[in-house]
């Protein structure tokens, strides 16, 4: 079994990953009566995973590896939002940011004034006044699903040759 994930912009300009395994109607058709108990386990497993995701985001990237932490405000966003849906035999997994700048530290990006003339900040303390601040990418969130979909894709292929074989 392989899974696919893609990143999407939800409200406010954060983004998600959303992890969805592939093959599920394939393997249900061959297996036929244990199909329920499959997805059921399959669902419960993602659920898991993802707990396990978000953890490993927080206290990795998000605690000093890529971004260091001021107000652990994008930390405890993606610890609170893991998230596993099913739709008959489509399971997908969410696991992201609602933070504002949650976007633009994976990704990278321009900012630019919207509702003020000009961009206003302090470093070192100096007033910085300016048009435009290029961000660097600073990948949190993808990096670390990279890392893990291995493990995933081995924890989701034991929990159906577990039932299977019981």
């Amino acid at each position: 079994m392989s899974a696919t994930f893609t990143t999407s912009t939800p409200l406010r300009g954060g983004f998600k990953v959303e992890f969805t395994p592939v093959g599920i109607p394939e393997l249900l058709g061959a297996i036929g009566a244990k199909a329920d108990e499959v997805i059921d386990a399959l669902q419960e497993e993602m659920e898991l995973l993802h707990i396990q995701f978000a953890n490993r985001v927080a206290s990795g990237p998000l605690s000093g590896q890529v971004l260091n932490e001021r107000s652990g405000n994008l930390k405890n966003s993606v610890l609170a939002s893991p998230q596993t849906t099913r739709s008959g035999d489509v399971i997908e997994s969410t696991v992201g940011s609602n933070m504002v700048y949650a976007r633009i530290h994976e990704f990278g990006g321009e900012i630019r004034p919207v509702n003020a003339p000009a961009l206003v900040f302090q470093i070192d303390g100096h007033w910085v006044r300016t048009q435009l601040v290029r961000m660097p990418r600073r990948p949190w969130l993808v990096p670390t699903f990279e890392d893990m979909q291995p493990e995933m894709e081995a924890g989701l292929s034991h929990t159906v040759e577990a039932i299977l074989n019981a």
